[in-house]
């Protein structure tokens, strides 16, 4: 009692030294789980197996996916109604930030998908339009005929559409395909470029000034092969 007292409290070791108070062993940290593996294409496989590999198939899985769906989505309106359904835009739009064919087949089944009234308002909230605009500027020539699809698709009949569109900065690369690109995408640039006039008229200011008058009329005159 008296050497806890001199220690105020403490009891002493042999030495004389204050013993330490108990350690608790420090928890260990259990380590995470490992990711799932990814999946392989099997050509089976049904539109929301098809989804799935979108999201968790290997790089090659996706391509082939997409490919699947793309052409799915170009049958008709129940198909690309279903590719809807089973929440394809999100995996179909990340895609867009790939390279190669999967990213031309992502866009591809965007594009027939935007074709239909009643997805354009879904496949705009969920980013298309600006993905779109992207692909305009740094896509393969394949590809930004696809993203001129895309938005000549979107912009049918819709106004909010056509405004964001232009706002976000579609109209330098529709007039410059309209005078640099291949017969495919001069005519994916004047069929979005109508769209986006149509009804518009801020939008067709903003056409004119984008300098898309010159080269409308150049191909008046000459034409596409």
């Amino acid at each position: 009692a008296a050497a806890r007292f001199a220690l105020g409290g403490f009891l002493t070791q042999a030495n004389g030294k204050p013993a330490p108070p108990d350690a608790k062993a420090p928890k260990q940290q259990s380590a995470p789980p490992p990711p799932p593996p990814r999946l392989d294409f099997k050509g089976t496989e049904g539109v929301e197996e098809l989804v799935l590999l979108l999201r968790r198939g290997t790089a090659e899985a996706q391509g082939k996916a997409a490919a699947a769906i793309a052409a799915a989505a170009a049958a008709g309106a129940d198909e690309a109604r279903q590719v809807v359904g089973a929440g394809g835009v999100a995996p179909l739009l990340l895609l867009l930030r790939a390279k190669g064919d999967a990213q031309e087949h992502a866009a591809r089944a965007i594009m027939s998908m935007a074709d239909s009234p009643e997805h354009q308002a879904s496949l705009s909230a969920a980013g298309a339009i600006p993905a779109a605009v992207g692909l305009l500027r740094s896509g393969s020539l394949g590809v930004q005929d696809v993203a001129a699809g895309i938005l000549g698709n979107l912009a049918i009949q819709s106004e909010p559409n056509q405004t964001a569109i232009v706002a976000a900065g579609a109209l330098p690369g529709l007039v410059s395909l309209l005078a640099k690109g291949a017969a495919p995408a001069k005519e994916q640039a004047c069929f979005a470029l109508w769209n986006l006039a149509c009804q518009h008229p801020p939008n067709q200011l903003a056409i004119a000034e984008a300098g898309a008058v010159r080269p409308l009329v150049a191909l008046l005159s000459k034409g596409t092969p």
